[in-house]
């Protein structure tokens, strides 16, 4: 079952979108990007990075979360296209964020708190890597935080996913990368890592047509990974997570090319079983990108809807 609400309503020429939270100190913090539409460029111009912060009792509860949606700016540049935040322990979090451009290479940013407020970033440059966007959601293993992310490694074109790597926030290096590919014209970018209590499990996009999600493994995540296997046909943007020791997938279905929908699998082995969230018309990347946590033992997920008039709204639906 399902219960959803619209955190951000449809507005005209507005384009809000990658809405990403977590919980800290009895509030619910939302985070997304909002900016302008425009044709000339996916996802539109001028975006923002924008934080609403909502008392828990009142996001749980709550009939009309648009009445508690007013935000304020957290990073703004040209054009802000995404953030991530995550929730590394009880005393740290960190926001992933990027500017876009049309045309140009975009600057990768990381921030840290002791809490999922963030005034300062720093651009993340890694040896061997010629650009990279994070992606999924930042966790803790051993000494290091641990990021995936994707990019185009030093004397490549494609795109791939890598495992990035800190100890302390001043430097960030290269843990492992996924390369080979069973069939050689297979892109793959965006991807999640989750550990399932037995090994690490990444989650991959394909980006090229036919589309789709891969998946591989790891007992560690340093260099070896299995190779990747096809999971789901006709999808993108894939966002894992553990609950009640089963894996759940988030990602974007792409039923035609006017049709597409909000879907949330339990993976299982080598196969999953899948749930429509939502559906929409219109373009595809104007929506399907989510998050998935919990909020006092609920589950629930976020994420943007498209329409044909390429002006998303934001929705939030507890998994019941």
């Amino acid at each position: 079952m399902l219960s959803k609400r619209i955190f951000i309503p449809q507005a005209k020429n507005l384009y809000p979108s990658f809405p990403t939270f977590t919980e800290w100190d009895e509030n619910v913090y939302v985070f997304y990007r909002m900016g302008v539409k425009d044709e000339s460029q996916p996802h539109g111009l001028y975006g923002k990075v924008i934080c609403t912060v909502i008392e828990k009792k009142q996001f749980l509860d709550y009939p009309t979360l648009t009445d508690l949606a007013s935000g304020t700016v957290v990073f703004e540049s040209a054009n802000e296209l995404d953030a991530i935040v995550s929730k590394v322990d009880s005393a740290m979090f960190t926001l992933c964020t990027r500017t876009y451009v049309k045309g140009k290479i975009g600057e990768t940013y990381m921030s840290v708190s002791e809490s999922p407020e963030f005034s300062q970033r720093i651009e993340v440059c890694v040896k061997g890597v010629e650009w990279l966007v994070f992606y999924g959601k930042a966790f803790r293993a051993d000494s290091m935080v641990v990021f995936p992310a994707y990019g185009v490694l030093s004397g490549q074109q494609k795109t791939c996913p890598l495992v990035i790597a800190t100890e302390d926030f001043k430097g960030f290096h290269l843990l492992s990368y996924i390369k080979e590919v069973c069939q050689p014209d297979i892109i793959l970018n965006e991807n999640t890592i989750v550990h399932n209590g037995r090994q690490f499990l990444m989650f991959i996009r394909q980006d090229n047509p036919p589309f789709g999600l891969w998946y591989c493994t790891s007992t560690e995540l340093i260099k070896k990974w299995s190779m990747p296997k096809k999971l789901v046909e006709n999808a993108h943007a894939p966002m894992a997570f553990n609950y009640n020791d089963k894996t759940l997938l988030l990602y974007r279905g792409l039923i035609n090319k006017k049709s597409s929908t909000v879907m949330l699998s339990t993976v299982v082995d080598n196969n999953v079983i899948s749930n429509a969230i939502d559906t929409y018309d219109g373009n595809p990347y104007d929506g399907g990108y989510g998050d998935i946590g919990i909020i006092d033992n609920r589950l629930f997920v976020i994420y943007y809807l498209g329409n044909v008039s390429g002006e998303p709204c934001i929705k939030v639906a507890e998994i019941i």
